[in-house]
């Protein structure tokens, strides 16, 4: 009995990760100092690319963001993130907000069009901005720009110190 309690405990903290297979060999495979680099890589890119964006979109904007993504799933194979942003986008205004379609609204329109057109990276950035949102929604002050990197970085524990 106690074996199989110390089994359970040692998954935790633990994750697998595994590249889709058509972008594996592009990592040289599946071994792990390589995924522990990509994930890395990646870190960097996203938080370039989180900078870029936190500019890209007002206050107003970036919580109508957040709450037409507050639940939804996204798989880093989908081939255009942006276009599926700004669609959740758009149905969120048409159906909570109280104007015109997204599509034919001037105010929204705007902000459609700067979805779509971001880049996958920018995509990415604007979706863990959303997350993250709603990871630490209870310990958001008002009026805190939770989209700024600097700002997301107060809310989380570091991890190495270097």
């Amino acid at each position: 009995m106690a074996r199989d309690k110390k089994k359970a405990d040692t998954g935790k903290g633990q994750m697998s990760v595994n590249p889709p297979w058509d972008v594996g060999p592009v990592l040289g495979g599946y071994r792990t100092v390589t995924l522990t680099q990509a994930v890395r890589i990646a870190a960097h890119l996203l938080a370039e690319a989180s900078s870029e964006v936190a500019r890209m979109f007002s206050p107003a904007e970036w919580d109508l963001i957040a709450e037409a993504l507050k639940v939804r799933v996204f798989e880093p194979e989908a081939p255009n993130p942006a276009a599926f942003l700004a669609s959740l986008i758009g149905r969120a205004q048409l159906l909570y907000e109280p104007r015109e379609p997204a599509s034919k609204d001037k105010a929204g329109a705007p902000l459609l069009d700067r979805v779509s057109q971001l880049s996958y990276l920018q995509a990415w950035a604007v979706v863990m901005a959303a997350q993250f949102r709603w990871e630490v929604a209870e310990s958001l002050k008002d009026g805190e720009h939770w989209w700024e990197p600097a700002v997301r970085a107060k809310h989380l524990p570091r991890q190495h110190q270097e």
